[in-house]
């Protein structure tokens, strides 16, 4: 910021106090989900799906408008969230790589997934079987591979 304001005269040129501070070496790590929690998170897709993940109202809030019954007190979600989802854990990808994933973008002849403007440029994703098993059962209602509730945009 001070070599910023510097170069655009907001302050004399050498005011910078961080002059001669290290940058922090940060060390890269990589972390790789087990086969159990693979198992975990494919059963609790699952039962999302199908049945609905049961939640409680927090006694501390108020919860006035909470449903009554706990048969209503359960979340679903829908083919396409479940995806996404899916297609995040099998690919790696960003979230926003994934939701606004394009069907020209995808190449099931070569197995690949072609993002054109990434976080970090150009991608490409190498598609393992279980993501292409996703990508081929999901329907084509418009140019994007997650669609949106209205089925024009992501």
């Amino acid at each position: 910021m001070f070599t910023w304001a510097a170069k655009h005269h907001r302050v004399p040129e050498g005011l910078n106090p961080a002059v001669g501070v290290g940058r922090y070496e940060e060390k890269h790590r990589q972390r790789y989900l087990s086969g159990n929690e693979l198992q975990a998170i494919g059963a609790a897709l699952r039962l999302a799906e199908t049945e609905g993940i049961p939640w409680t109202p927090d006694p501390t809030k108020k919860t006035k408008h909470a449903p009554k019954r706990p048969e209503a007190r359960r979340v679903r979600i829908d083919a396409s969230a479940a995806a996404a989802l899916r297609l995040l854990i099998f690919t790696g990808a960003r979230l926003r790589e994934i939701l606004r994933l394009r069907w020209e973008e995808v190449d099931f002849e070569r197995g690949l997934l072609l993002l054109p403007d990434s976080k970090t440029g150009r991608k490409t994703i190498i598609l393992n079987a279980p993501a292409l098993a996703i990508l081929e059962g999901l329907p084509r209602s418009g140019a994007y591979v997650i669609a949106g509730e209205g089925g024009t945009g992501p």
